[in-house]
């Protein structure tokens, strides 16, 4: 009636593969939040110039001064000890330090701060929002990957479980069975083929909300994980594929039925 076990053995591969691919994006992201609070930190024991007081004309381009340009260049080594020193940066950005706080903070913040003479009260503040907000953002970020991988275990599981209860159906060759057994063997085949289904709609449900989360229209969360992978909707494809042979196994007991009726 199914399709041979290897092949339904398969039928769950890219949803396992998916979520390895999530755990590797949340432990970066993990990374890349600690690494903002831990540039925070350093950033806020750093001395800026006196309020009200401009960085002395005197000390400008040289290493000492209160708030001068050694306190500039210790926020952006700060920087680089942190958020440069997450294991994935290299091969995942390769910046430099002025690009990459640009690119992170804005042309705004990142902009002042690469090219200031000295810091600021007013640009310490700045920066010092600009990185607990990039923080912030990574723990949202988070929160959305466990959703994505609670997703994908959630169609795992049905996929498992159809997949499973299929193959215990097919415990008889169709041509032994009574027509009032074929006709059971459809109704339990049709239930089969209506929780794939539902698996199916239930998982373009959450792509849509976590779209809808992230505000934007033009790449939604499977595209941007999966970018890599020779699958760009793992769950999507495996449900469509599970559908498909359960499709196929009723058409099968459909036939006998009307060979035996």
């Amino acid at each position: 009636m199914t399709e041979r076990a290897p092949r339904l053995d398969a039928v769950g591969h890219t949803v396992r593969d998916g979520r390895q691919v999530v755990r590797k994006e949340r432990r970066r992201t993990v990374d890349e939040r600690e690494a903002f609070r831990a540039f925070g930190d350093q950033l806020a024991q750093i001395q800026p110039a006196s309020a009200g007081r401009a960085v002395p004309a005197t000390v400008r381009g040289t290493s000492v001064g209160e708030g001068g340009p050694n306190a500039t260049r210790r926020v952006l080594n700060a920087y680089q000890q942190t958020v440069m020193a997450v294991p994935h940066y290299e091969s995942e950005y390769g910046d430099t330090v002025g690009r990459s706080i640009v690119e992170e903070f804005g042309t705004g913040v990142g902009g002042a701060l690469v090219s200031a003479d000295g810091l600021t009260p007013e640009l310490q503040r700045v920066v010092a929002e600009a990185a607990k907000e990039a923080a912030a953002d990574r723990e949202s970020f988070v929160a959305l990957l466990d959703e994505e991988a609670d997703s994908l275990t959630t169609v795992l599981d049905g996929i498992d479980t159809v997949t499973e209860r299929l193959r215990s159906l097919d415990d008889r060759p169709l041509p032994e069975r009574s027509f009032d057994d074929l006709c059971d063997l459809r109704a339990r085949v049709s239930a089969l083929e209506r929780r794939v289904e539902s698996l199916h709609a239930e998982r373009q449900a959450r792509i849509r909300s976590h779209r809808q989360r992230l505000g934007i229209t033009d790449v939604d969360l499977p595209t941007f994980l999966y970018q890599d992978r020779p699958y760009t909707y793992p769950a999507l494809s495996s449900a469509a594929t599970l559908l498909e042979t359960v499709e196929r196994a009723r058409r099968r007991v459909e036939r006998q039925l009307s060979a035996t009726a």
